[in-house]
């Protein structure tokens, strides 16, 4: 570090979290309810607001009602263990051949960077990736020192589920709302380390991973495409430029990192 004195001079950085997204909020109920019930006249959650994500958690059975259906307990004692406090899809293990817990990695994480023949950087230690367990939920790994990296190759889908607001900027309006994304790994590149040549090429077959998430999405009209071709513009790169420069700025917006939103 070149400069410690300016870097501690600097507050902490806030950690905001919506407590009402309803992923955070449905596990974080869960936990609650295993330390105390969950009743309908509680004097910390408001439940009469609640109680759609209750609903839900009792139909998939994480919730039992009380006798009385004024009282929701968990019906697994450590609910918390299944919490990841990294991301808020399921989590998949990565082990050596020896079966040694070596780290976590969240679901479509675990598709893009631990598929099978990936060199995966843990803790600074190249680690190559055997096998990719998709029921166990576990990538088994050896560790290498290779003179490559590996760069997925992906294909996929955005489906709009639910438009929940909308919002003008010069000209422009941008939605937001749920999407459903379907993800899939077609194939790998090897790529030197020193210099960033593809030297091979591997195809793959994997399932598709598909997730809901929320988003941000525009409609590019017939004025704004000939707006960008008649400057000489690519309509294609330029899009592609624009999704870069908002994928490298959401940080100074949001608690993330750029790696958190896309490529």
């Amino acid at each position: 570090m070149r400069h410690p004195g300016e870097f501690f001079e600097k507050s902490h950085e806030a950690a905001v979290v919506d407590a009402e997204n309803k992923n955070i909020l449905k596990k974080h109920l869960l936990c609650a309810a295993a330390e105390l019930p969950l009743r309908r006249d509680d004097a910390v959650y408001d439940m009469e607001r609640h109680m759609p994500v209750i609903d839900e958690s009792v139909s998939e059975g994480k919730l039992s009602p009380g006798k009385r259906g004024d009282a929701w307990f968990s019906v697994d004692k450590r609910p918390q263990r299944q919490v990841a406090i990294r991301a808020v899809g399921e989590r998949f293990a990565f082990v050596n051949e020896a079966g040694r817990h070596i780290g976590e990695l969240s679901g479509w994480r675990v598709f893009r960077e631990a598929f099978p023949g990936a060199i995966y950087l843990h803790r600074g230690r190249q680690h190559s990736v055997l096998e990719l367990d998709i029921t166990k939920k576990k990538a088994v790994c050896k560790e290498v020192k290779s003179q490559y990296y590996t760069q997925p190759l992906s294909e996929g889908k955005t489906e709009i589920i639910e438009e929940q607001g909308k919002k003008g900027f010069r000209g422009t309006e941008f939605s937001w709302g749920r999407l459903r994304m379907t993800q899939r790994i077609i194939g790998y590149d090897r790529k030197r380390i020193f210099d960033r040549v593809r030297i091979a090429t591997h195809a793959l077959s994997l399932p598709e991973y598909v997730f809901e998430t929320e988003g941000v999405w525009t409609v590019i009209d017939g004025k704004m495409k000939a707006e960008i071709e008649s400057g000489g513009s690519d309509l294609g790169g330029t899009l592609h430029a624009v999704e870069h420069a908002a994928i490298a700025c959401m940080p100074l917006f949001a608690l993330c990192d750029r790696g958190d939103i896309g490529d």
